[in-house]
């Protein structure tokens, strides 16, 4: 349930964002070239490797340090957002949102079930969904 909400408001606030750039974010569009360039190191990279990774940086490690469950999420989400936007252009950091809004869905389940592979899970099946939409 906590998934749904986060990818839907990820969803909502990344249609208006891309009515206003008139664009994709920089990192959907390098992972779409990505996995035409090389699909198979893509798939490993994004469905595996990515979800482990960036669960321990961004939830399991800062959860060591922050004891407040609200301060702990928000700041989990954002860090989230800032590191998958790749850019300073102004419109692009607007990205920020619905990668932080997922980051902080990702968070709370991590927070909520206190179980590291609780979000693994999510993101692997979120980042899975992701590229079966695009390949589809």
């Amino acid at each position: 349930k906590i998934w749904l909400v986060g990818c839907a408001l990820m969803i909502i606030s990344n249609t208006f964002i891309n009515i206003i750039v008139g664009s994709m974010a920089t990192n959907e569009a390098a992972n779409e070239a990505l996995l035409i360039d090389k699909f198979s190191y893509s798939i490993i990279s994004m469905i595996l490797l990515a979800p482990i990774c960036e669960e321990i940086l961004f939830r399991y490690l800062p959860r060591k340090f922050i004891n407040n469950n609200i301060i702990y999420i928000l700041f989990s989400g954002v860090l989230f957002g800032f590191a998958h936007v790749f850019t300073t252009n102004g419109s692009q950091l607007l990205y920020i949102i619905p990668y932080a809004i997922l980051g902080i869905a990702f968070a709370r389940i991590y927070q909520k079930y206190n179980n590291i592979f609780c979000s693994i899970t999510t993101h692997v099946l979120h980042n899975l969904l992701c590229i079966l939409l695009i390949v589809l």
